[in-house]
């Protein structure tokens, strides 16, 4: 009526208890024993300083199983490459990744064991260099082709990893991974100069330590309607990297500001000429405190004088030499 043995090294949980006897299995189902062996625990985690992916992370506990268990540690949901030193210690190798505060965990069977104070904080990112062809205020080098950023450094994830990247405050349109030391940025619309642009990968920002700048305005060509020097005309100025609005622009004839510039695009601004007089006046604009270049602008001129009447004289009288 009783039966004693040695319970065999295990895992796992509601596992059937059977008697064989002479051929005859004790039946399962209603009327049998499940027996369960302890749940893992995590006692300890030895973490070197500075850890980096490869480096390796003990884990010390109890009920880790056999070496047929295949017991495995996980770093947040990345399956760490284990290796079993007994039933209460395990040891494997960080793999890739990013992030900080990541739960340790060990899987054995359909058990897990966890324990809030043992995390792993992957290195914060850092950013060495930026780089760039061309940053037009648009975006887009033409119709069809992205303007690109690249930033270099260290510790920037796996392809998986959720990534933000800003150009001043704006988001990056498109941010690729390219690897864990190369990211690259569409650039978004913007303007002005001396813009931070901050990664944040798995929650750890870092700040690149040169600024961003868009490309300086630049005036190809303008049009009016004459209107002497009384101002009221619009003048239409064209060209490129005019930036995304009106707040950010103003536009000079010389020295003269031309009133109530109105963004139309990033390739064209309109402005009320102003009343004035002068000849050969430079067309410069300013977008986000970025001036265009005055050797390379077209030039503005008000209408020349026209004498109509001399007052009190016609137009043969004859003067003395000596005026007067």
């Amino acid at each position: 009526s009783q039966v004693v043995c040695t319970v065999p090294p295990g895992v796992g949980t509601d596992l059937a208890v059977s008697v064989a006897l002479q051929g005859q299995t004790s039946a399962s189902g209603s009327g049998s024993f499940n027996v369960s062996y302890d749940a893992p625990q995590i006692s300890s985690v030895v973490i070197p300083a500075n850890a980096v992916p490869g480096s390796l992370i003990t884990v010390n506990g109890a009920n880790f199983g056999p070496a047929a268990a295949a017991a495995t540690i996980y770093i947040g949901n990345a399956d760490c490459s284990t290796t079993r030193v007994n039933d209460g210690q395990l040891y494997c190798s960080v793999p890739a990744g990013a992030g900080v505060g990541l739960a340790i965990a060990v899987h054995v069977a359909d058990r897990i064991a966890n324990n809030a104070q043992f995390t792993f904080s992957y290195p914060p990112p850092v950013i060495q260099r930026l780089t760039y062809d061309y940053s037009p205020t648009s975006g887009y080098i033409n119709a069809t082709t992205a303007a690109m950023l690249t930033v270099s450094g260290v510790n920037f994830g796996i392809a998986s990893t959720t990534i933000a990247f800003t150009v001043g405050q704006t988001p990056c349109v498109l941010v690729e991974w390219v690897d864990s030391t190369t990211l690259r940025c569409q650039l978004p619309e913007g303007e002005g100069s001396n813009l931070p642009v901050q990664i944040v990968v798995a929650g750890q920002s870092a700040n690149s330590p040169t600024a961003f700048s868009y490309a300086l305005p630049v005036v190809s060509s303008i049009s009016i309607s004459r209107d002497g020097t009384r101002g009221g005309a619009q003048l239409v100025v064209n060209g490129t990297n005019f930036g995304r609005t009106s707040a950010a622009v103003s536009v000079k004839l010389g020295t003269l500001d031309c009133a109530n510039p109105d963004h139309v695009s990033h390739v064209q601004v309109v402005c009320t000429v102003p009343a004035g007089a002068g000849a050969n006046l430079a067309v410069t604009i300013s977008v986000a405190g970025q001036t265009s270049l005055t050797a390379q602008a077209p030039t503005f001129s008000y209408d020349s004088p026209v004498i109509t009447e001399i007052a009190g004289l016609l137009s043969t009288t004859s003067l003395s030499t000596d005026g007067g």
